[in-house]
């Protein structure tokens, strides 16, 4: 049978597991990782990719996704999307990757797909980073701001 060596038992020991558990919700800073353009049955979306820092107290590198519809109807959504990064809706979304922004998280029961039912997480808002903000140690940034959706 195998058996980790002590350094990689302490090292997995003191991992943090993504299995299957739930963000708190709260507003995070979380990084944007990516954002990749998808067909839906009316109107294209982006589906943005954010993650927890490395740094992060808790969640490291835990990813949250954010669809945005390119349909005329949910132009403010997208549009709050580029607010986030301080910028304007003509920026090259490769120009966003890598940089922070704060994440509200909260969670609701899955509607449909293979967690139909099931508690999961969703992003309820995304807001630009706030100079006064600060982390506690649960990780949530404590901040004034509202979201901008």
């Amino acid at each position: 049978m195998p058996r980790l060596g002590d350094e990689q038992a302490k090292n997995v020991n003191e991992a943090e597991s993504n299995g299957g558990g739930l963000i708190e919700d709260g507003v995070y800073e979380m990084i944007l990782m990516n954002v990749e353009e998808k067909q839906g049955n009316e109107y294209p979306y982006w589906n943005w990719t954010f993650q927890f820092p490395e740094d992060a107290p808790r969640y490291k590198k835990w990813k949250q996704w954010e669809t945005t519809s390119l349909s005329p109807a949910s132009a403010w959504r997208l549009k709050a999307a580029f607010e986030a990064f301080s910028t304007t809706p003509d920026t090259d979304t490769d120009e966003l990757i890598g940089r922070r922004c704060l994440v509200h998280i909260g969670s609701e029961t899955a509607q449909a797909g293979k967690r139909k039912g099931e508690l999961v997480n969703k992003i309820v808002g995304l807001m630009p980073l706030d100079p006064a903000a600060s982390t506690t140690e649960s990780g949530k940034v404590a901040t004034s701001a509202e979201p901008l959706y």
